[in-house]
């Protein structure tokens, strides 16, 4: 609550007698009291000085009290105003309270009528400074969160091809924990007394934890010499990519399907590796897909095929499809049409060293307007 002795109160009447009795009573409050006789003189005082409340004559030689009134909110819309009148008439109360008069008192007045309305408009200041204070609070939080979240985006993708250092990471993190910390003091000033801007905090909370969540499993991505080869469930591997994943892709307006074989053997594999490739092959099928569409995500065991079994992982997208002079090089590095996104052109051709380094191969079926399905195909007997 705001200390008296900090209240700045201007006083503006052309009556010697008034502006000295108001003076005397307001200092005597604790009030600090500034006054001025005319309208030329009062303007040049609220422009060069903070008033909390002015006390204005609506009757003033020169200028029209209305006028002043308009002009004296214009220089300093934060100041309450309190009209003091010897008429009642409801007509110039209205017009008054339209032009930004926060309450009005008729003279001749009682004192605590006055140092009611004083309180009141001080109440009233301080609520809608500190309103203000708190939706600047929240656009800037919104402002942060919208950066972060363009900033994942693009980590994102650099991640599959192992781009995604622990310097990006901590960055993004620290960004995260500062609109953390600046909600948990906005919800501790406002409790539950403002339930919209509650629930846009609740929000921020919420898409602050998705993003947390993201980075660490973006930075699994990214940390290529942590993983070994182990034996993978490649049907687990799947679950936790569409886990990750999935949401975005629904934001995007795009169904993902799953059809897994649930007799898949273990592979042994980087799951690191498999991850990257997959995630990269997923992305590019929703670049494929701007207006949505669905992605159909299928695994299948042949115990024989050809010479060894073979695990199949399917991804078959509703895009725009590959042109076929394109499908040639899409394997090549450097190779891209994503003329408006961050790409280097080495996606597809890093999943393929990945999976021939396992003795698998990548088949590609494209048609423009339809689709494209890429067919991962890895051999079992994979030695460690």
């Amino acid at each position: 609550m705001l200390m008296k002795n900090k209240v700045r109160i201007l006083v503006i009447d052309d009556e010697l007698d008034m502006r000295e009795g108001l003076w005397d009573v307001l200092e005597n409050e604790g009030y600090r009291v500034t006054t001025a006789e005319s309208s030329e003189e009062a303007i040049d005082m609220v422009k060069r000085l903070s008033f909390d409340v002015i006390l204005l004559d609506i009757r003033m030689p020169g200028m029209d009290g209305m006028k002043l009134l308009t002009t004296l909110k214009e220089i300093s819309p934060e100041t309450m105003v309190i009209i003091m009148t010897g008429y009642t008439s409801i007509k110039t109360v209205v017009e008054a309270m339209k032009k930004g008069a926060y309450d009005y008192i008729t003279k001749p007045f009682d004192m605590e009528v006055m140092e009611r309305a004083i309180k009141e408009a001080l109440q009233e200041r301080r609520e809608s400074l500190e309103k203000k204070e708190l939706k600047n609070m929240l656009d800037e939080l919104n402002k942060k969160l919208r950066t972060s979240q363009e900033q994942l985006t693009q980590y994102k993708n650099l991640a599959t091809i192992g781009q995604l250092g622990a310097g990006v990471t901590h960055e993004v993190k620290n960004l995260l924990g500062i609109i953390n910390i600046s909600t948990h003091y906005l919800k501790s000033r406002i409790g539950n007394n403002d339930p919209k801007i509650t629930r846009h905090l609740r929000a921020i909370e919420d898409k602050v934890s998705r993003a947390n969540e993201l980075i660490v499993n973006l930075l699994g991505l990214s940390r290529p010499d942590e993983a070994k080869i182990l034996p993978t469930d490649i049907n687990s591997l799947m679950e936790d990519i569409l886990t990750l994943m999935e949401h975005q892709m629904s934001l995007d307006n795009i169904k993902v399907i799953r059809k897994l074989e649930y007799k898949l053997p273990q592979m042994f594999v980087n799951p690191v590796e498999i991850k990257k490739v997959l995630v990269n092959m997923i992305l590019n099928a929703r670049d494929a897909m701007p207006d949505g569409g669905e992605l159909r995500v299928s695994t299948d065991y042949y115990p024989k095929q050809g010479p060894a079994e073979v695990v199949e992982i399917k991804l078959e997208d509703t895009g725009c499809g590959i042109p076929e002079e394109n499908l040639k090089d899409i394997f090549v590095p450097f190779f891209t049409t994503k003329k408006d996104k961050i790409s280097a052109g080495l996606g597809l051709s890093v999943c393929v060293d990945i999976i021939k380094k396992y003795h698998g191969s990548i088949e590609v079926n494209s048609k423009v307007g339809e689709g494209t399905t890429f067919i991962i195909k890895l051999p079992v007997e994979i030695k460690k």
